[in-house]
C-alpha cells in the first residue's frame, strides 16, 4: 500500500508553517471548536515565545506532547474496517448529493444528511408512517428532529436525527419519545417504535429511553475528546515538530509520584472541580518523554521529578493562572417560552371606546367580564382545570363564575377551597370533573364539562410576539447580557442594570439586518463601478451596526454607559479581604435585575455552584468596584472598555 502511495495522513507530506493555519472544516462542532482553540493558543505562544527561534531561523517548537484519549490507537483489523466504512460513507454522499442537485436544489450539508437520514427510515416519517416525497424532505414540510431533545442530550450526532413532518415535531417538542407518548397515546408509541425497529439499533434506543443520564453525556464526551486528539495531532504536523503522544493512565502515575495531585486538592487525589486541573495535566504531559514512559513501563522503581523543586514552581504558576472562558454571544436557545397569553388591559379604539386586543366583537360587548381584573402587568393563558392544585391557583381563575363554580365543587367534595395545602389530585379529574352551573348555583339541563381556565399571570416580562399579533404575549426565555449605566444624583453616582432578553436582541438583529438588506439594494441600484460599490457597502453596513447593535454601548435617559457583560465573560471585584477577585457570569435574572457569577476556576456542576448563592445587584457591583476584564488565550489579563 505505501509502494502505491497509499498513506495514513501521518504518512503524507505536509508543508512546514511557523503558524498554524485556519483550522480544518469538520462536522463535529465540539471538535471543530477545539481545534479553533489549540490555533488560538499555539499561535499566541508562537508570537510571544517564538520569536527568536524563527527569526533564527528554526522550528518554533523542538516537540509538541499531547494527551491522546485511550482508544485513540487501533488495531489493524480496526484501522482497516474504519476505512471500509469511511469509504461508504462517502459514496452515499455523493450519491445524495446527486440526487439533491438532479431535484433541481442547492447541495448543502445538512440537506444531505436530511437525505441519508431520510434513506435509513425508508422514505417515511418515523413519527407518522406517512411517506415523504423527495419533493417533501426538499421543502418546509418536514423537519430534522433529534430524538433525545438537543438541549438536554447535547447530542448533535446523526444517531441522535430523524426526518419528521414539521407537525409531528412541533407536537412532540423538547420531549423525549417516551415522555410524548407512552403515557398520552401508548397505541401511537407502541407504533412509532415498530417503526423504529428498522433503524440501527443505538438509534432504536433512544426512543425507549425513559431517562436522561449525566453519564451517557460523559461518555461521548470521552468519545469526542479521543477523536480530537488524532485531529489536533495531524493539524499540528506542519509545525514540524517531534510529536510525543502518551497514555492518560501514564501521565497520571506521573502526576502522583510528583506529587503534582496535591497542588489543587489536599487528599492527594486529582479534583476536576477547579478548572486549572487541565494545567496540572499539561505539566505531567510536557515533561514525559520516552525514557520516564519505558521506565514505567518496566516498573524500574520510582521515577524521580526531572528537577529538583519541580512540585513548588508548578504550584506557584498553576496557582497564579487566569482562567479564559468561552463567551456566549451569540443568539442561540429559545428566544420565548412555547405559551402565548393574552393582555388584559384595555387600550383606545379608533373611535375613542375601550377595546381588549382580541377579544369577541372587539371589546364592545363584554358583559361577561364584569368583574375581570384588567391590568398593564396581568395575562392570562388557558390552562387544563386540572392544574388549579391549591388556593392559589384558584385565585388565579379570572372569571369570577368559573371560580365561584370550582370553589361550590370544592365544597360538595368535603374539601375547603381557601384552606392551606394541595387539593386533592382528583379534586377535578375523572368522575370529579367540574360543570357549568346557573346563577343559583344548579346544574343545568346539559351540563358542559369545565375543561380548561383562563388563569391569570402577573409579570413586567412579557413581550408582544409582532406588530401584527399585539394580543400574543410571550414570556421571553434566555437572556442574552446585561448593560449598567451610572447616573448623578444628589447622593452621587449611581449604578443600574438592564437584562437584555434573547428575545429583545433578536429583534434588534432582525432590524438591523432588514436595513442591510435595503442599502444593499439602493446601492446596487445605482450601478456604480465595483469597487465604489463594495466602499459604499463597506459603509452603509458599518453605519448601520454601530446605529442597531446586538449590544447598545450608547449612552441613554439611564445614564452614562458603563459596561456589559454576557455568559462567560470575565469581570474582577473586591473581595473582602481587599483582593481583587476574578469572576465569570454565569445567569441573570431579569426579574431581580441580578448578575449571578463563580470565580473564574470553578468547575463544579451548575447545581453544586447555585448552593453558594453568589450575586450582585446593580448598587452591589458599583459597591464593589466592578471592572470588566478579558483574558487571552495564554493568560494574560487586560482591562475591557465595553
Amino acid at each position: 500500500m505505501h509502494a502505491a502511495g497509499y498513506l495514513r495522513p501521518d504518512q503524507r507530506e505536509v508543508d512546514e508553517t511557523t503558524v498554524l493555519p485556519q483550522s480544518p472544516d469538520v462536522p463535529n462542532p465540539i471538535v471543530r471548536q477545539a481545534l479553533v482553540e489549540v490555533r488560538k493558543v499555539v499561535n499566541a505562544i508562537t508570537r510571544e515565545l517564538c520569536k527568536d527561534r524563527i527569526v533564527d531561523g528554526q522550528r518554533p517548537y523542538d516537540a509538541i506532547h499531547i494527551e491522546l484519549g485511550r482508544d485513540a490507537k487501533a488495531s489493524f483489523e480496526q484501522r482497516k474496517e474504519m476505512r471500509f466504512e469511511n469509504a461508504k460513507r462517502r459514496r452515499m454522499r455523493e450519491t445524495a448529493a446527486d440526487e439533491i442537485a438532479g431535484a433541481g436544489d442547492k447541495v448543502t450539508r445538512s440537506k444531505i444528511n436530511a437525505y441519508l437520514l431520510w434513506q435509513e427510515q425508508g422514505r417515511e416519517c418515523v413519527y407518522t408512517g406517512r411517506p415523504i416525497s423527495l419533493a417533501q424532505l426538499l421543502s418546509d414540510a418536514v423537519d430534522v428532529d433529534h430524538i433525545l431533545p438537543r438541549w438536554r442530550s447535547l447530542d448533535d450526532s446523526m444517531m441522535n436525527k430523524v426526518v419528521v413532518f414539521r407537525k409531528a415535531n412541533a407536537d412532540k417538542g423538547d420531549q423525549t419519545p417516551y415522555e410524548w407518548l407512552a403515557e398520552r397515546d401508548p397505541e401511537r408509541y407502541a407504533e412509532v417504535l415498530q417503526r423504529a425497529k428498522k433503524l440501527p439499533y443505538s438509534k432504536y434506543r433512544r426512543f425507549t429511553q425513559k431517562e436522561m443520564e449525566l453519564k451517557d453525556f460523559v461518555a461521548r464526551q470521552l468519545v469526542d475528546m479521543r477523536y480530537i486528539s488524532r485531529l489536533v495531532t495531524q493539524y499540528l504536523r506542519p509545525l514540524g515538530a517531534d510529536m510525543v503522544m502518551p497514555r492518560g493512565s501514564m501521565t497520571a502515575e506521573l502526576r502522583r509520584r510528583w506529587g503534582l495531585n496535591n497542588i489543587l486538592s489536599e487528599d492527594g487525589e486529582k479534583t476536576r472541580a477547579d478548572h486549572r486541573h487541565h494545567a496540572v495535566d499539561a505539566v505531567a504531559i510536557a515533561l514525559t518523554n520516552r525514557k520516564r514512559l519505558h521506565a514505567l513501563a518496566n516498573r524500574r522503581g520510582e521515577v524521580a521529578p526531572p528537577w529538583e523543586g519541580l512540585r513548588h514552581q508548578a504550584e506557584e504558576s498553576i496557582l497564579a493562572i487566569k482562567v479564559s472562558h468561552r463567551v456566549q454571544r451569540r443568539l442561540s436557545g429559545a428566544l420565548h417560552e412555547e405559551t402565548f397569553y393574552g393582555p388584559t388591559q384595555k387600550y383606545a379604539g379608533a373611535e375613542g371606546e375601550l377595546v381588549v386586543p382580541g377579544s369577541v366583537g372587539y371589546g364592545k360587548d363584554r358583559r361577561h367580564a364584569k368583574g375581570w381584573e384588567e391590568d398593564t402587568g396581568a395575562f392570562v393563558r388557558r390552562k387544563s382545570v386540572e392544574e388549579v392544585k391549591n388556593a392559589k391557583h384558584l385565585a388565579k381563575v379570572r372569571d369570577a363564575g368559573i371560580r365561584e363554580i370550582l370553589a361550590n365543587h370544592l365544597r360538595k367534595q368535603g374539601v375547603d377551597p381557601l384552606g392551606a395545602g394541595a387539593y386533592p389530585n382528583d379534586a377535578f379529574k375523572g368522575d370529579n370533573i367540574p360543570v357549568m352551573t346557573k346563577g343559583d348555583g344548579s346544574e343545568a339541563q346539559e351540563a358542559h364539562p369545565i375543561k380548561r381556565v383562563r388563569m391569570i399571570e402577573e409579570s413586567q416580562t412579557f413581550r408582544p410576539v409582532s406588530e401584527r399579533r399585539s394580543y400574543h404575549f410571550v414570556k421571553p426565555g434566555n437572556n442574552h447580557h446585561i448593560v449598567y449605566h451610572e447616573k448623578d444624583t444628589k447622593k452621587g453616582p449611581i449604578w443600574n442594570g438592564e437584562v437584555v432578553t434573547m428575545f429583545d436582541v433578536a429583534k434588534r438583529n432582525a432590524t438591523r439586518l432588514d436595513m442591510r438588506r435595503e442599502a444593499e439594494t439602493d446601492i446596487r441600484a445605482t450601478h456604480l463601478p465595483p469597487n465604489k460599490e463594495r466602499s459604499a457597502l463597506r459603509k452603509a453596513y458599518h453605519e448601520i451596526d454601530t446605529a442597531h447593535p446586538m449590544v447598545d454601548k450608547r449612552d441613554s435617559d439611564s445614564g452614562r454607559f458603563v459596561m456589559s457583560l454576557t455568559l462567560g465573560e470575565l469581570f474582577e471585584i473586591d473581595g473582602e479581604g481587599g483582593e481583587r477577585l476574578l469572576c465569570t457570569v454565569r445567569m441573570l435574572d431579569q426579574r431581580s435585575g441580578y448578575l449571578h457569577y463563580k470565580l473564574h476556576t470553578d468547575a463544579r456542576k451548575a447545581g453544586d455552584i447555585k448552593k453558594d448563592n453568589l450575586y450582585l445587584s446593580a448598587k452591589a457591583t458599583q459597591q464593589r468596584n466592578a471592572q470588566k476584564v478579558t483574558v487571552d488565550p495564554i493568560g494574560r489579563i487586560r482591562r475591557a472598555n465595553d
